[in-house]
């Protein structure tokens, strides 16, 4: 899910979907979408126990989050102990 390409593919058939549902006969009692995963509204991948995803994809993710939070390494080693 971290992977720019796949974001972009998502939102554009959950557009798609959107667009059908409200353009269809229930348009009209059409009020959105809620988007979860099983009964606790996470959103995991499915088969798996392993909720941690460590792709390249998701640790390009989490270093791009580090730099915009923190800019500078010693604000991260500051923030973190």
């Amino acid at each position: 899910p971290y992977s720019a390409a796949y974001r972009a593919w998502a939102a554009d058939r959950l557009r798609q979907v959107v667009r059908r549902i409200a353009n269809g006969p229930y348009g009209q009692r059409f009020i959105g979408v809620g988007l979860s995963y099983l009964q606790t509204a996470e959103w995991f991948f499915p088969d798996t126990d392993d909720y941690w995803d460590y792709s390249p994809a998701a640790e390009q993710a989490w270093r791009d989050w580090l730099r915009s939070t923190y800019g500078r390494e010693k604000r991260l080693q500051t923030a973190w102990g």
